[in-house]
């Protein structure tokens, strides 16, 4: 934790455009790709990894619709693009923590948060593809880990955005009322 700590809080500028680019490179260009390939050969934009209902009655219908293909590209696509894609937000999150620490001096505790995240992206996605590949077996309880997770997830992803987005415009109206 200290080597994340001590490179992410002195990050050059450089690298943290580099950071950042990465990010909005795979959001612009790369995330909308998967997902409409996703929907094109599925049929359905639904995925078990963004469902954040409690319903495990929409997981196996999703796991049925997808039918083969589907279901061989969705674990193709969480041991590819999808383990790629967690680690590009982790290290621009951690970018924005290590940038915004010097405004606001918080504890080096915050880069936990992003890593949390991450790891439950890992666990959720090797989860769900046990549950593709378990087709067409029933796994309640294995859903109800991934409903866990997945919902646990979002709500971290959530609650840091919506810190560093409160924290950057504390910073513009700082630098505007200078």
């Amino acid at each position: 934790m200290r080597v994340i700590n001590n490179y992410f809080s002195n990050l050059s500028i450089s690298r943290f455009i580099k950071n950042t680019g990465l990010f909005i490179l795979f959001s612009i260009a790369i995330l909308p790709v998967m997902f409409y390939w996703m929907k094109e050969v599925t049929g359905t934009s639904l995925s078990p990894d963004t469902n954040l209902g409690f319903d495990i009655n929409v997981y196996y219908s999703i796991r049925e619709i997808y039918g083969v293909i589907g279901r061989k590209i969705y674990i193709i696509q969480r041991y590819t693009f999808d383990l790629l894609w967690p680690f590009v937000y982790t290290v621009f999150l951690m970018s924005l923590i290590g940038r915004f620490k010097q405004y606001f001096g918080y504890n080096d505790k915050l880069f936990i948060v992003p890593i949390i995240a991450v790891t439950l992206d890992i666990c959720e996605n090797i989860i769900a593809t046990v549950f593709m590949v378990m087709y067409p077996k029933t796994v309640d309880g294995l859903l109800y880990v991934l409903m866990m997770i997945t919902n646990l997830k979002w709500l971290i992803l959530f609650v840091i955005s919506v810190i560093l987005i409160v924290q950057l415009m504390t910073i513009v109206v700082k630098k505007r009322n200078k």
